[in-house]
């Protein structure tokens, strides 16, 4: 709740008085009240057992309440049975929730639930989206000092299963958890010989919590592994035949990753070093055309004379984060007067790049002969080739009309430029004008051929993926825009039920 300004003994408006928060327990029918001395506005929040919290805002007509609707979460259940129908217990079962984040899906970190006695298992409290199921068989690291800690060995286990009996994520039923309801995904699985894998993390000592694990793709396997914190001396246990990246990491004080390429067939594979690396550096140089250079201030120009702002830092989006393990972002790397910025440790993996360009476009931006646009960059061992991004004056403009939205519903507006295998997209929102149509711009955009789509914020379209938009190809419009040209569009767009 706020209160109203008041005025100090000299006339200055006094600043408001910090939000003091009020909470109320509402009745069977769901009911709750305040009393506030002179409210301007209130922001209310709702918490149930088994809903997502509430949220809402109001900033005027308190007095005829402010009603606030909760979304029930979902429950996932199943048992994990062996060949034989019989119970596994202690086995993990892992949920992977997909989210869309810059028109590509992306995976959320896994949650675990290990089998009781019974092979039950059970998911609760989940936000309703979409996710998959994977039988991640047993799993834990142990480690030691002086000595890695004896883990009971087996010779079976059971190799990685998605939901309901596929070998991999691509060939795995994508399970829809509705609001409110409990979904049943059930294992049988099959126990296959299993091996081990022995070696070395080098120069352990000079590193915290190291841990190590197996990578299918971009994928962890999930295996028990005892660990000699002190030697560094590793043994992953319940390993079925197959062909794997291992993975060996430290989360203390600075990240560090190594990794190795295995191969499992008749026998334990022994002898494998891994070497740690907190990662390379990655530079990068700005180029700017169609502008001028004040040399006294370093400062760009526009061929108006005035002063260009200065570049914002690059920032460096991770595209499989499932392959480093850990969580957070690549810091965004400062840009100098002279356009050079570097991206330090950058860990291994594959990254996209934006920056802010300010009345320019993004004619390029290379890697060596890598379009990092089109296809992003892969960082691995070493550095790869500077990256150089050309910004250029000249942009054109594209805006126009939203056709199919309900009255007043806001749309996104995606603006693809055809290049290499995904497009450049240039997203935008669309509002409704005094007139009843919903209006979209988007200025300073590089010359060339554009297929635009539009659905209702809030929808989630894979923008990123070709496949997935060529299922709305109906839907798109073409554009041709040239330097300082203006193009207007209309576009119809995607119906929520085509989702």
């Amino acid at each position: 709740m706020q209160s109203q300004v008041e005025q100090d003994g000299g006339g200055n408006p006094k600043p408001p008085a910090a939000p003091v928060p009020r909470r109320a327990i509402t009745d069977e029918s769901g009911k709750y009240s305040f009393t506030v001395p002179e409210p301007m506005g209130a922001i209310i929040q709702v918490s149930h057992s088994g809903y997502l919290n509430g949220f809402k805002q109001a900033l005027k007509d308190l007095a005829q309440g402010i009603n606030v609707s909760l979304v029930p979460t979902g429950v996932i259940e199943g048992r994990v049975v062996n060949g034989d129908g019989d119970p596994l217990p202690g086995v993990s079962v892992e949920m992977i929730q997909v989210q869309m984040q810059d028109g590509r899906k992306m995976l959320r970190p896994p949650q675990t639930a290990h089998t009781n006695d019974l092979g039950e298992y059970r998911f609760w409290n989940i936000t309703p989206s979409s996710v998959y199921l994977k039988m991640a068989g047993y799993q834990g690291t142990y480690t030691g000092v002086g000595g890695a800690p004896a883990v009971a060995n087996s010779s079976e286990a059971f190799p990685t299963v998605y939901y309901p009996a596929a070998a991999d994520r691509e060939s795995a039923t994508l399970l829809k958890v509705p609001a409110g309801q409990t979904l049943r995904a059930d294992f049988s699985l099959t126990a296959h010989k299993s091996f081990r894998i022995r070696g070395v993390i080098q120069d352990a000592g000079s590193y915290k919590n190291l841990g190590v694990r197996l990578m299918n793709g971009e994928e962890a396997v999930g295996n028990r592994v005892s660990i000699n914190s002190t030697s560094g001396a590793f043994q992953v246990y319940d390993v079925t035949p197959g062909t794997y990246t291992l993975q060996a990491f430290s989360r203390g004080g600075s990240v560090a990753l190594g990794e190795a390429h295995v191969v499992v067939d008749a026998e334990d594979a022994t002898g494998v070093k891994v070497a740690l690396s907190t990662g390379v550096d990655v530079h990068g140089v700005i180029e700017h055309l169609g502008g001028e250079q004040d040399s006294a201030n370093q400062r760009r120009l526009f061929p108006n004379g005035r002063p260009a702002p200065a570049i914002q830092p690059v920032q460096a989006i991770l595209l499989e984060p499932g392959r480093i393990p850990v969580t957070g972002t690549q810091p965004p790397a400062p840009v100098d007067a002279d356009g050079h910025f570097t991206f330090k440790e950058m860990l291994p993996g594959k990254y996209d790049f934006k920056l802010n360009t300010f009345g320019e476009y993004i004619e390029s931006m290379r890697s060596g002969t890598i379009d990092v646009l089109a296809d992003g960059l892969e960082v691995g061992s070493a550095s790869p080739e500077e990256i150089r991004v050309t910004l250029r004056r000249g942009g054109g403009r594209i805006q126009g009309v939203v056709t199919g939205l309900r009255p007043g519903e806001q749309g996104t507006v995606a603006l693809i430029r055809a290049s290499g295998l995904s497009g450049i997209p240039t997203i935008v929102q669309a509002f409704f004008d005094p007139g009843g149509e919903a209006r979209f711009f988007s200025g300073n955009l590089a010359p060339g051929e554009y297929q635009v789509y539009a659905w209702p914020t809030g929808q989630e379209v894979e923008y990123r993926n070709p496949q997935a938009l060529r299922a709305f190809s109906g839907n798109a419009a073409a554009v041709s825009l040239h330097e300082n040209g203006e193009e207007q569009v209309s576009v119809k767009a995607i119906a929520t039920e085509a989702q």
